[in-house]
């Protein structure tokens, strides 16, 4: 993005954050104080057996063994905090405070996502506005969606902001360097290790970076990039090679979801 257009764009990055920060601070203050933790989630769940024994395990509360019902990066992260914040109401302000956070810095990037693919600045902040009004208008039991914290989804809508920047950049500037391929795959692998179902969208960008860039630069480009996002996924493959029998990339949970969502006892708004 050229120097002129980047400055003001970035004040109005931070304009919008400091519109959505503070609300969902507010909400997270003023909604129910209780310090209870929400055990029975399953990324919960697996960070209760992390911090308590160093297993990646049990995702269902109960001792069910090694798992990899749930990727691995929100438990960790979740685990992390709980090292950082031992007692429980300080762990759930903490939690509940960063996903705040990420909600907002996910709005107040979207001037600069929409700049970077070649829209318009106002289709940005009209975007980030109406996050931000539809964040006022919704009602109190489904804010805690954006600041509960206690699912992956938020971070996730961050990081998928995030690396469109990164690619917009990448094939606006032309930049197929090693570098430039090594930071795109190894960020879109730490992406896939937050949340395995937007492999799809990395190969969306491809594609579209192939329609508008027929070069052998962003061929190897390309190649590069997956070179490293599966380098980044290895360890955790390996891990559930040796562990649960089988080279699960991402998440093992694909039948048992299909099974509970179309049995015959199942309802129409699960």
């Amino acid at each position: 993005m050229p120097a002129p257009l980047l400055r003001p764009t970035l004040h109005l990055c931070l304009l919008l954050f400091a519109l959505a920060f503070p609300l969902r601070v507010h909400h997270v203050f003023s909604a129910s104080p209780s310090a209870r933790v929400l055990r029975g989630i399953e990324s919960q769940a697996v960070a209760d057996s992390l911090s308590r024994s160093g297993r990646f395990a049990n995702p269902f509360l109960y001792e069910t063994g090694p798992t990899a019902h749930v990727a691995p990066v929100y438990p960790f992260y979740l685990a992390a905090l709980m090292r950082l914040f031992p007692d429980d109401r300080s762990y759930k302000i903490a939690k509940e405070l960063l996903s705040a956070l990420a909600a907002s810095v996910q709005y107040a990037l979207l001037p600069l996502l929409a700049v970077g693919i070649g829209f318009s600045r106002r289709v940005g902040i009209l975007a980030g506005l109406l996050a931000i009004g539809t964040f006022l208008a919704l009602p109190r039991n489904l804010l805690t969606l954006e600041t509960q914290g206690s699912w992956e989804h938020v971070h996730a809508g961050l990081g998928l902001v995030g690396l469109c920047i990164l690619i917009a950049h990448i094939l606006r500037q032309r930049r197929f360097t090693l570098r430039f391929a090594i930071a795109n795959g190894v960020a879109w692998g730490a992406y896939l290790l937050l949340i395995p179902s937007m492999a799809i969208v990395f190969g969306a960008w491809l594609v579209a970076g192939f329609a508008l860039e027929r070069s052998a630069g962003f061929l190897r480009f390309a190649l590069l990039s997956t070179v490293f996002l599966l380098l980044t996924l290895a360890p955790w493959t390996t891990r559930n090679l040796i562990v649960m029998g089988s080279p699960i990339w991402g998440r093992d949970n694909l039948g048992l979801e299909l099974r509970t969502s179309n049995n015959d006892c199942a309802g129409p708004a699960f």
